[in-house]
């Protein structure tokens, strides 16, 4: 009987470290994630840039998302981007707010 009560806690130690190697590696893609972010979307001259690729760009002009309105078409026009997820979605709202002095209130 002692003997299974070590194989349990050999495989509970095991089970933890491989759950702390999983959430580690999550915590590491979420720093890489929010690092790229400004890279991915970003203010340029008079536009919002969107780098799709190394060499594949998209822009919205300013002028273009000046109201709560106008961001919201382009929320609904984005989203249907397939390279388009929820950070880059937030990244361009919060952007396009900020430019233009919108306050992002929450209820």
């Amino acid at each position: 009987m002692p003997r299974k009560t070590k194989t349990l806690t050999t495989t509970k130690q095991r089970n933890k470290t491989t759950q702390s190697r999983a959430l580690t590696k999550r915590k590491q893609g979420l720093i890489e994630r929010v690092m790229e972010l400004p890279t991915l979307c970003y203010i340029e001259k008079d536009a919002i840039v969107f780098r799709i690729e190394d060499l594949a760009f998209y822009d919205i002009s300013l002028s273009q998302c000046d109201s709560y309105d106008k961001i919201l078409g382009w929320q609904v026009l984005l989203s249907a981007k397939r390279w388009v997820d929820n950070d880059i979605l937030f990244r361009f709202t919060t952007l396009a707010c900020d430019h233009h002095k919108l306050p992002i209130t929450f209820p």
